[in-house]
């Protein structure tokens, strides 16, 4: 896939540690993404540093997919749009992550991009987020408007 053809304007890759993979691959994601209608800015492949950190946003489980929608035109620097990044698993997990982030993780991700594009110029211009973290009662998808965050689904 050449980035003419992807719905998004960047790609970045981080490089893994041993022992670790990249849950989906990046055609995966542009076809969620192309079902959905969606394009966003970019499209981070990277590693979660805040993984057993404590205080306010920690995550009970392994975050798997975080996105974020923000039009911000008054930089010269910020694309605004969305964003979304696919965060790495332990190796010996990725095949059963990868059909959860098929099947579940990335249509509803995508189609949440999908609707913000749609959404009024006042709502877009604030920073809205949506993450998907593993737990141990499955995927939970959380929203976060204002300062908080709020469980809007679990598989």
């Amino acid at each position: 896939m050449t980035s003419r053809d992807a719905p998004w304007g960047r790609l970045y890759r981080g490089d893994l540690k041993s022992g670790f993979a990249y849950p989906v691959r990046a055609a995966e994601v542009a076809d969620a993404l192309r079902a959905a209608r969606a394009e966003i800015g970019s499209l981070s492949f990277i590693v979660d540093r805040s993984q057993g950190r404590s205080g306010e946003g920690s995550l009970p489980g392994a975050l798997l997919v975080y996105a974020d929608y923000q039009e911000r035109r008054d930089l010269p620097f910020q694309d605004g749009g969305g964003s979304l990044a696919v965060y790495g698993v332990a190796a010996g997990r990725r095949a059963e992550i990868h059909a959860l982030l098929v099947d579940e993780a990335l249509p509803v991700v995508a189609g949440w991009l999908a609707a913000a594009m749609a959404r009024d110029e006042t709502w877009r211009e604030m920073r809205h987020e949506r993450r998907v973290v593993l737990g141990q009662g499955g995927l939970s998808i959380e929203d976060r408007e204002g300062g908080h965050w709020s469980t809007m689904g679990r598989s």
